[in-house]
């Protein structure tokens, strides 16, 4: 189903680009296709990296207990959430967009009228969906609003000499507060809204843990943009600290290959996916087991690779081919 749910967000890109004026095409294809690129392996397909994400998985879940499918049910989707899951995919293309921006990794200051296109998008997508319901439009605004704010937020932590690593991993799921919107919409549409507060505890946990594995591959270019993230803090390394592009590498590799401290990483992460279980468990959600099971697995490999002290050339190779999203492309992360 993941490979339905994944064909059907990207041709809902390109339907939806098409109806823009060339100038703002000519602006937006070659971002979204260098991200694109980016986020697929070559030991992994475009569907096997969309299962990871929890936010297009997690609305199907509940729609499919709600509405009576069988476990294994192969049905596609129905209006209702494919207008759903476009919606929570425009409004992550939306933000997305601007967070490049605000950060500098995207350049071309016309991709901000992308965005709005696809803010428009997701409002029009949910309300086919949602209708005027009062209160996933409150939660609409409270999760936008959040996303907004955390941003800011948190680049002014990273930059802080005095951030802890706890207040980063709060400020971590406001950001993704509009991850779970898409499954907000299918609990209260379908009349589910005490199930909301677990689905919501879900998905900030999971976000957590995907914002963990962007700062494992992100660290040294955070570093040299005067960012300590998550795992800097962990390693000790502060944003003073941060030195030239080469010597950063070399501190980040001695200290993730050559310190029990990226043993607390790790624990962070499992201790996260822990908590998304057990609010996901009185579901009892057919997929959900191996989709967490799968989770797991990717924390167990990463532990062997980081633990074993003799593969210092490892740690020279991730690092001199760009950061450790070169491991991780190989597991299954819920990566955004």
């Amino acid at each position: 189903m993941a490979e339905v749910i994944v064909q059907c967000m990207h041709h809902l890109v390109e339907e939806s680009v098409l109806s823009w004026s060339p100038e703002l095409q000519g602006a937006f294809w070659p971002y979204w296709k260098a991200l694109r690129a980016a986020h697929e392996g070559e030991k992994s397909s475009s569907g096997e990296r969309e299962r990871g994400k929890f936010w297009l998985v997690l609305p199907d879940w509940l729609e499919r207990r709600y509405s009576g499918d069988p476990p294994g049910a192969t049905v596609g989707l129905s209006t209702f959430l494919q207008d759903v899951l476009w919606g929570q995919y425009a409004l992550f293309a939306a933000i997305r967009i601007q967070d490049d921006l605000f950060d500098g990794q995207a350049q071309r200051p016309a991709l901000i009228f992308a965005s709005d296109q696809f803010l428009l998008e997701a409002e029009g997508s949910f309300r086919r969906a949602c209708g005027d319901h009062p209160a996933f439009w409150s939660i609409y605004r409270e999760c936008l609003q959040t996303t907004a704010q955390a941003i800011v937020e948190t680049d002014l932590l990273l930059q802080g000499e005095s951030t802890s690593p706890d207040i980063l991993l709060d400020a971590y799921a406001g950001v993704s507060s509009i991850f779970a919107l898409g499954s907000a919409a299918v609990c209260l549409c379908r009349d589910r809204f005490d199930e909301y507060a677990s689905v919501r505890r879900f998905c900030d946990e999971m976000a957590t843990v995907s914002q963990i594995y962007d700062d494992l591959e992100d660290v040294v270019d955070d570093l040299a943009r005067g960012r300590s993230n998550f795992v800097a803090r962990i390693l000790g390394i502060g944003p003073s600290h941060a030195g030239d592009g080469g010597r950063t590498a070399g501190v980040v590799a001695e200290r993730l290959f050559g310190q029990h401290k990226t043993d607390l990483v790790l624990a962070e992460v499992r201790k996260r996916i822990a908590r998304a279980e057990e609010a996901l468990y009185p579901f009892a959600l057919p997929a959900a087991g191996p989709y967490l099971a799968a989770q797991g697995d990717t924390v167990d490999n990463l532990e062997r690779i980081f633990t074993d002290r003799s593969r210092s050339g490892l740690a020279e190779h991730v690092f001199q081919s760009g950061g450790l999203d070169s491991l991780l492309r190989s597991f299954m992360t819920p990566v955004w």
